[in-house]
């Protein structure tokens, strides 16, 4: 910097010394020679060299007595510095404060939120990074808000919308540069059991493009990651006729069948504590897709079971209710693996649905069948066109006092153009009655789980694809009347199963991202919570199953390790979400 000095402090003593001769004019009014950037009137003539003998001007007065121009709006008193004074020079290397500069150019973030506050803020003016996330299906076309919070410790944390001008939406992220990495979107409140300390990134975003403000308030506390309990390790690998079946009794004790390994079924129950595992069925075939009621008596818990034995794939009905196991081979033979499905009514009568095929020729159809504590008699519910396959089938029955007992089913059907459609069934009328839940032609839905409520009205779960815009998610349906009505509900990539509350209100697990979530109807609509978070090591949410008890929720799922393609069957409780 002093060798580039040197000759401008030359430059201007010589400039200063010639100008101040009498015959020499430098420069003109308003020219271009030396002005500041506030315009420094020093460049007209000075006459103050003519009147003031001193030297140096070093006042601040008008010296001008013959105040023919007066230019001392500004008065050059440094003639000696290589510096112009008057020169406006900003010494701050620092942005203007008066422009708001993002002083870090790589982040995506605009403020900083702290557990146990409020933030309040308007999106209207802000960018739309994103129009879409992970974890949920809506269009996101709004501006957003995004707040960095950083937890210091395992904590839950609860982010409760107080207000909003507009119809606001919250997402959860771990990369706030990635919109793949949201972990929870939702309509209303935010809420996580438990979180690991990390750094999160809070979204205020904005529904088919609406903004403006909103009010929410975060708190946090520390926490501990739930704790599963394991049931079983290395079970027969799922997706090999290995779903688990769960039940609850009336004092809310867990009763769990499971596929040990292909020729034996297991049966697990907490009733006395602690899990207690048994082997209690036995092939020397291949055995798939085992279901379980039970039922409870004087004596205790009496089991029911029945399993596809792939040995011609006939139907194999067990019981215990004896006090030893007896087997017996109901004459129905399965066609797909998971198209088996089990309940019982309070009389003890067994109920049995099935997707079934006739050995020979081979002609598929669904079948309803019911066991009088003897023996098996099945009818037919509706056959299965040419082409086209069924799977996946479930079962609900509901008992009104003076009436037969009603049977409501649903499966997914295989249709001809590679696509695959929700089908229900009901004999509630008396003889059945079969028709479409929904039917798209370019979506697919698959694995249904229904429920019947307190009242006779069936509801209905299940996973869509939509394989043309990319989408996958949970849907879920009521009847009302003589249709269906039908929800989105949330992003998802895998099973999900259905209970329900005291109030018919809906209560759902499921699988996305290799985490298990639940999700609940609350006053503001759709509320979601990730109850497991998956992991390098940990793949949950595979095979879920869900009862609601009194405000607890209970659920199984089995965990795979990616490593070693172990799957692990963990049972787990939860408070419930409530309206």
């Amino acid at each position: 910097m002093k060798t580039s000095r040197i000759p401008f402090i030359l430059l201007s003593v010589l400039a200063i010394f010639l100008c101040s001769a009498p015959f020499f004019a430098c420069g003109g009014g308003g020219g271009s020679g030396g002005g500041s950037h506030h315009g420094d009137d020093d460049t007209v003539v000075d006459d103050d060299t003519v009147v003031d003998d001193d030297s140096v001007d070093d006042d601040t007065v008008d010296d001008d007595l013959d105040d023919d121009v007066d230019d001392d709006t500004i008065i050059d008193d440094d003639v000696d510095d290589d510096v112009d004074d008057d020169t406006v020079v900003d010494d701050d290397t620092t942005p203007d404060d008066d422009t708001v500069v993002d002083d870090d150019t790589s982040q995506c973030w605009n403020l900083e939120a702290t557990c146990n506050s409020s933030i309040t803020g308007n999106t209207s003016g802000f960018e739309n990074r994103f129009s879409g996330y992970g974890c949920q299906l809506w269009n996101e076309t709004g501006p957003e808000i995004v707040y960095r919070l950083v937890l210091d410790e395992d904590s839950s944390l609860n982010v409760q919308l107080n207000s909003a001008g507009f119809h606001a939406n919250a997402f959860l992220l771990t990369d706030c540069e990635n919109s793949a990495s949201c972990l929870l979107g939702t309509q209303g409140d935010l809420a996580f059991d438990y979180l690991p300390a990390g750094t999160y990134y809070l979204f205020v975003d904005g529904f088919n493009g609406e903004a403006g403000a909103f009010d929410y308030s975060i708190s946090c506390a520390p926490a501990s990651p739930p704790a599963p309990e394991l049931i079983q390790s290395a079970t027969y690998p799922y997706g090999n006729g290995g779903h688990p079946y769960f039940v609850t009794d009336s004092g809310g004790f867990a009763h769990v069948l499971y596929l040990k390994d292909s020729r034996h079924i297991n049966y697990a129950t907490n009733m006395n504590g602690s899990w207690e595992t048994t082997t209690i069925l036995s092939s020397p075939h291949q055995m798939l897709a085992p279901a379980l009621a039970i039922e409870e008596t004087k004596k205790g818990i009496v089991l029911h079971v029945v399993y596809t034995d792939f040995n011609w794939w006939k139907i194999y009905y067990a019981t215990n209710k004896s006090g030893s196991w007896v087997t017996k081979d109901t004459g129905a033979f399965a066609y797909q693996n998971g198209g088996e499905a089990l309940a019982i009514d309070s009389s003890g009568n067994v109920y049995l649905a099935l997707s079934a095929r006739s050995p020979i020729p081979p002609n598929y159809m669904i079948q309803f069948g019911v066991y009088n504590g003897s023996s098996w008699s099945f009818e037919m519910v509706t056959d299965i066109q040419a082409g086209k396959d069924s799977d996946y089938l479930t079962l609900g029955i509901f008992e009104a006092a003076g009436k037969a007992v009603a049977a409501h089913l649903t499966w997914h059907e295989f249709s001809g153009n590679g696509h695959l459609f929700l089908r229900y069934a009901t004999n509630k009328s008396g003889s059945w009655v079969v028709g479409d839940v929904i039917s798209s032609g370019d979506q697919d839905h698959i694995y249904p789980n229904i429920v019947v409520d307190g009242n006779g009205v069936p509801h209905i779960v299940a996973r869509f694809n939509w394989p043309t815009m990319g989408l996958t998610g949970v849907e879920y349906f009521t009847r009302n009347g003589g249709s269906w009505i039908g929800e989105d509900v949330t992003a998802g990539d895998g099973d999900v199963a259905l209970a329900l509350d005291s109030g018919n209100a809906p209560h759902l697990m499921y699988m996305f991202d290799d985490s298990s979530l639940y999700a609940y109807h609350g006053p503001a609509g759709w509320l979601e919570q990730i109850i497991f978070l998956g992991s390098p090591d940990q793949v949950w949410g595979f095979g879920p199953n869900i009862y609601w008890n009194g405000g607890v929720i209970q659920a199984t799922n089995y965990v795979r390790n990616p490593s070693s393609n172990q799957y692990d069957l963990y049972y787990y409780q939860f408070p419930a979400g409530s309206r």
